[in-house]
């Protein structure tokens, strides 16, 4: 399980799972899916196949014929795919113990069953690759570590959370097959092949082939490392089966709907007393306010079952007034929250966040790739909004957009992506709290 096992751990070419969001799609990829090689010592040639690769398996002495009539063109789609945002610590916990079986030891060797064959460069720098993935030498976010010259700008874009976390990662997923199963910010989980050959991790600028010194790297370099990160920060994955979910709960069936009856027989058993105990939880929290702990757990459990044009049925976004600005109340408020809720997002509301950070997906044509923003969740991701942090001052033009896609968010669930040149509109379902002293801003 790649979510909860270190990079370092996981050799090439290894079966693993992800249990991800789709974040970004990027253009289809062309690859040989069956290619000629020729030995140049005896002439002789043999058939390869490239797929589930990303390096070609060459000897020393051996040379691809790309004019050979055998080649066979295929095609393949890639998908940045990040850790599922906002997920709670005991969602991750739970994740983590139901698939401590599957946890790999950092001595295992890759079986050669699965037809794959190191490449030239991988025997080359095979001592390279252990610095390269020990957690100590990991980049963080942000930082760039295929280019070999330190002194030079490092590029931000190479990680993509809408939601940074801890323990988050990203992998560039790649189908092969029913290419448009997947979807923009759906939960799905994939299982394939892990792809970190170190071979993948150098990135030299045509200028630096050239011999030229380059302080900083262009357009088309900041596109080609943003498209192609080195397999120690963003790992690809070549998936052999992927499923979509429907929830990110551990503790539930992947697909409630599909064994409901099983399901429903034992919470219906139980229903009045769970509804009991949340109400006498909830009303506590909302000091002893019984009609907001009601509003609370419906707010709690909505979630969208039909849309029709700008009405959406199901969803139940909420504002909570005279919430209590002292002893740090919101956040204590939210904490409990948690650990009712598989994921979630706290934002406070002040004017700093507002006007700074980046709440609208941006298409960035730089680098051909979709700058993450906090609205960027995937569905029944909670968010809360406190506004009892909230002070006067000035909302500048980012501020102000962000209010309004907040706005936006409440009352139709859709988010505007900024593709700079135009708006796209994104379906979502997501609920919205809102803590506030008096009149809600939004």
């Amino acid at each position: 399980m790649l979510n909860n096992t270190p990079l370092h751990n996981l050799s090439d070419r290894r079966l693993v799972r992800f249990r991800c969001m789709v974040q970004d799609i990027y253009n289809p990829e062309f690859y040989l899916s069956y290619y000629e090689v020729l030995n140049k010592d005896t002439g002789e040639t043999r058939m390869e196949s490239g797929k589930y690769r990303d390096v070609t398996s060459l000897k020393p002495n051996e040379e691809i014929v790309y004019e050979s009539p055998k080649n066979v063109n295929s095609e393949r789609q890639t998908f940045y795919c990040v850790s599922i945002p906002g997920m709670n610590e005991w969602t991750v916990e739970k994740s983590c113990s139901s698939d401590a079986q599957t946890r790999l030891s950092s001595t295992s060797q890759p079986s050669t069953s699965c037809g794959m064959i190191a490449s030239n460069d991988s025997r080359k720098r095979s001592a390279e690759v252990e610095n390269e993935c020990q957690p100590e030498n990991r980049s963080s976010v942000g930082e760039k570590v295929a280019h070999s010259d330190s002194k030079k700008k490092e590029p931000e874009f190479l990680l993509n959370f809408p939601v940074p976390g801890g323990e988050d990662k990203s992998c560039l997923v790649k189908v092969y097959d029913n290419l448009d199963a997947f979807v923009l910010n759906e939960i799905v989980e994939v299982v394939g092949f892990l792809s970190v050959d170190p071979a993948m991790a150098t990135f030299i600028s045509d200028k630096e082939k050239e011999g030229e010194n380059v302080a900083e790297m262009d357009v088309d370099d900041q596109e080609e490392l943003a498209l192609n990160p080195p397999p120690s920060l963003v790992p690809r994955i070549h998936i052999v089966a992927a499923k979509k979910l429907s929830h990110a709960n551990p503790l539930l069936p992947k697909k409630c709907h599909e064994s409901w009856d099983t399901v429903s027989k034992s919470l219906l058993s139980e229903a009045k007393l769970i509804r009991d105990e949340l109400m006498l939880v909830l009303t506590q929290l909302l000091l002893g306010d019984q009609l907001a702990a009601e509003y609370m757990l419906c707010h709690l459990v909505s979630t969208i079952y039909l849309r029709n044009d700008a009405l959406c049925l199901g969803q139940l976004s909420l504002n909570l007034c005279n919430v209590p600005n002292r002893d740090n109340y919101s956040k204590r408020l939210y904490d409990i929250l948690t650990l009712m809720l598989p994921h979630s997002h706290y934002l406070p509301m002040t004017i700093d966040n507002i006007n700074k950070l980046t709440f609208r997906p941006k298409k960035d044509y730089k680098t051909n790739r979709l700058t993450s923003g906090i609205l960027q969740l995937s569905s029944n991701t909670h968010l809360v909004l406190d506004e009892t942090v909230l002070t006067t001052g000035q909302l500048d033009s980012n501020g102000v957009h962000n209010v309004t896609a907040l706005g936006h968010l409440i009352t139709q669930q859709r988010v505007d992506y900024d593709f700079q040149f135009y708006n796209m509109e994104f379906q979502a379902n997501i609920p919205v709290l809102t803590l506030s002293e008096g009149k809600s801003l939004l």
